[in-house]
């Protein structure tokens, strides 16, 4: 990495902002005739005036290296990316920079995980593209900047929506898929089985065996009905499928859940249409609001 990209790094690390906020604000100050001390006074007093209501620790941080043609595209788009964050989202601007994208700027962004978002310029290099692809890096590249901010607002607006949903979330329980077999029906190969074993929690089929408890009586039977459980299939942290479990088995006897660390059982998924199951996968069982999906 350049010694700008260390110093990103470091900022980054240390939780403070990237070089680029510090650069809107002198560039700012610039163009109105003041001096760096008064204008970054300014700038601050502004920011402080317009300042929406903080946002909760748990809303979404989106981290981003910022790379553009000229200067004032730099600054530009940070400022819109800016405006596009307030009240949705935190916005870390781990580096911004004019020039084509290269091999520091993709490190620097996987070593963060930030978003690589590049305005009005050429596709990477090869080595720059390799490196990008290695690590990973999502990247947002247009040259119309209207075109960049919807990508950047569609993602802004799924992920407000998914961060209220996991708020009303329960995960239940989490196993490591060790073996897959063959589901056999009437002698008959009909699908797959994800053999299983338990990390933590419990696997159960329906949110009733979950809830029953935690209440009893009516209690019991509403709280049956507050929830339904879904399952996720990880695979390098990405979800692969989510859907309901048809069945789990242990020792080829049907049960309603499975807990205790260690644990191991055979999870059907999809009636065992899911076919694509492999070891080393991790399998959530997640408690949901009935509503949610419905």
């Amino acid at each position: 990495m350049t010694r700008a990209h260390e110093e990103a790094l470091r900022t980054a690390a240390r939780g403070g902002p990237g070089p680029g906020a510090a650069a809107a604000a002198a560039a700012q100050a610039a163009e109105e005739g003041e001096t760096p001390s008064t204008g970054a006074a300014a700038a601050e007093a502004a920011a402080a005036a317009d300042k929406p209501a903080a946002l909760g620790p748990d809303a979404p941080v989106l981290a981003v290296v910022i790379k553009g043609d000229v200067q004032g595209s730099v600054e530009a788009v940070e400022q819109a990316m800016a405006n596009l964050a307030e009240g949705r989202a935190h916005l870390q601007v781990v580096y911004s920079g004019v020039g084509p994208i290269t091999t520091s700027d993709a490190n620097l962004a996987a070593a963060t995980g930030a978003w690589l978002v590049s305005f009005n310029l050429p596709a990477p290099a090869r080595d720059a593209d390799a490196a990008l692809r290695h690590a990973g890096v999502r990247v947002v590249s247009h040259r119309v900047i209207y075109h960049l901010l919807d990508e950047v607002g569609s993602f802004l607006e799924g992920a407000r929506g998914a961060a209220a949903a996991a708020a009303s979330e329960q995960l239940l329980g989490s196993a490591a898929v060790v073996q897959v077999f063959p589901l056999v029906v009437n002698g008959q190969e009909a699908g797959r089985v994800a053999g299983v074993r338990l990390a933590d929690g419990k696997l159960v089929r329906h949110w009733a065996a979950a809830a029953a408890g935690d209440a009893q009586g009516q209690d019991a039977a509403a709280a049956a009905q507050s929830h339904r459980v879904v399952y996720r299939l990880l695979r390098e942290g990405e979800v692969v499928y989510e859907g309901p479990c048809s069945s789990l088995r242990r020792r080829k006897d049907d049960v309603e859940a499975v807990e205790g660390r260690g644990a191991e059982c055979g999870v059907v998924l999809d009636e065992g249409r899911l076919a694509d199951v492999r070891p080393g996968d991790v399998l959530q069982c997640v408690a949901v609001p009935a509503a949610a999906g419905a």
